[in-house]
């Protein structure tokens, strides 16, 4: 009676781990990937195999050519975010179409930023539109900048809010440089009010000069105000007119050449120069406004914005100044070398080993074992043999060590430009 009956239906057998790997690996293989790249993929989403074993990845391929996107483009947004194939790709571009971004738009966030669609980019768009962005502007920040999506958007408001700026000024930052939005503000305005700017100054700066933002301003004010100080010399020198540090004020001396007092009328002329024009940060100091400004000086001429920086060429600045160009290149040669020689130093001890920059009371670690001081006693385990002679112990310490102070209790170190 059971002789009509279909013959059963077999299970498919059981598929272990390695078997979804390599079936996974032979559809992405057949889809053009090579192994190394198989491999990375595996290495940055290990669960791609269990979660795409049942799904096609040549009919999602089919999808995006619909795009249109060619299999280079869908191979590099895989390899970067793997987790690509395994979702339904097309359906999610689809989504980043509906919040209003073109098909181009989308396409082009992908490969720009692959893991965008692994991001809640809907509720940071919410963000932006409730502080006070348009639809539109949000959309063109998005295109400019899609790593935006991964910040956290009301911190960065906060603190800008916190730091003098209105909200009409952030959305104008924002819409001119969408990097302002993953950069800290309160260490950049902190950097500009230590350099001697007021708020309003720094808040200024930063209106007009988004770029400055995330930069050393502090040290880059540090250096326009030296060049400024070589500028004098530079002319000096050139021109054979006297110099003018005879009536500064020296605080100190760098490899034997004394380092002179900035004097304040100067420094509020340079901020001044930085408020006018905030661009002024981002010329080449020992290229362009070091010779400038010592040929405008070695002219009798003001340094001001239109004669120092509003001349875009050399030709330019040349002709409204008057000089030759044999005299500029000898002003940059001649700044150049003054420029190299101040910071000369900074660099050197910048780049000394650590135990060159520890306190000179106290010797490196490495070279202890030499050293003996008279309230702690020995720092090594034999004991101190003191000698009668003081001839014998001046000898034996400069054998030993020839920094050590021929009386043996002392530590000095040679820093480069000390000799």
């Amino acid at each position: 009676p059971f002789a009509r009956l279909a013959p059963l239906q077999r299970k498919r057998p059981h598929m272990t781990w390695e078997d979804r790997v390599d079936d996974y690996k032979k559809k992405l293989f057949g889809s053009g990937f090579t192994n190394e790249q198989v491999a990375l993929m595996l290495a940055r989403y290990p669960h791609v195999p269990k979660a795409a074993m049942n799904r096609k990845v040549e009919r999602k391929f089919e999808k995006l050519f619909e795009w249109p996107m060619t299999r280079g483009e869908i191979m590099h947004v895989a390899l970067v975010w793997p987790a690509f194939l395994v979702e339904d790709p097309h359906r999610l571009m689809t989504e980043v179409v509906k919040e209003g971004f073109t098909p181009e738009q989308t396409k082009q966030i992908i490969l720009e930023f692959p893991t965008f669609l692994g991001y809640t980019y809907a509720e940071q768009m919410q963000k932006l539109r409730n502080f006070g962005f348009t639809q539109e502007q949000v959309i063109t920040l998005i295109v400019q900048f899609p790593l935006v999506v991964g910040y956290k958007l009301n911190v960065r408001f906060q603190d800008l809010l916190e730091s003098g700026f209105s909200r009409e000024q952030i959305i104008a930052m924002a819409c001119e440089r969408p990097e302002l939005l993953s950069f800290e503000i309160k260490p950049s305005m902190f950097m500009l009010e230590t350099a001697g700017f007021t708020n309003r100054e720094a808040v200024a700066i930063a209106m007009r000069f988004p770029q400055m933002i995330g930069r050393d301003i502090a040290m880059r004010v540090k250096q326009l105000l030296a060049c400024f100080s070589i500028v004098d010399s530079v002319a000096a020198v050139v021109t054979g007119l006297p110099l003018p540090e005879a009536t500064k004020k020296i605080v100190g001396y760098a490899q034997g050449k004394p380092i002179y007092a900035e004097p304040e009328a100067e420094q509020n002329a340079v901020r001044t120069l930085v408020v006018q024009y905030p661009k002024i940060l981002g010329y080449s100091i020992p290229k362009k406004l070091g010779p400038r400004a010592a040929l405008l000086r070695a002219k009798s001429r003001p340094i001001t914005i239109e004669a120092l920086a509003l001349p875009k060429t050399t030709e330019a600045f040349l002709a409204s100044v008057g000089a030759t160009l044999a005299e500029w290149e000898r002003y940059v040669e001649e700044f150049n070398e003054l420029w190299r020689q101040e910071f000369t130093l900074e660099r050197a001890r910048k780049r000394a080993p650590p135990q060159l920059l520890q306190f000179p009371g106290r010797p490196p670690k490495a070279v202890r074992k030499t050293f003996t001081d008279s309230t702690r006693g020995p720092t090594w385990h034999e004991p101190i043999r003191r000698s009668t002679d003081s001839n014998a112990i001046r000898d034996k310490n400069a054998e030993t060590n020839p920094n050590l102070d021929p009386d043996g209790l002392s530590w000095h170190v040679n820093l480069p430009g000390d000799d």
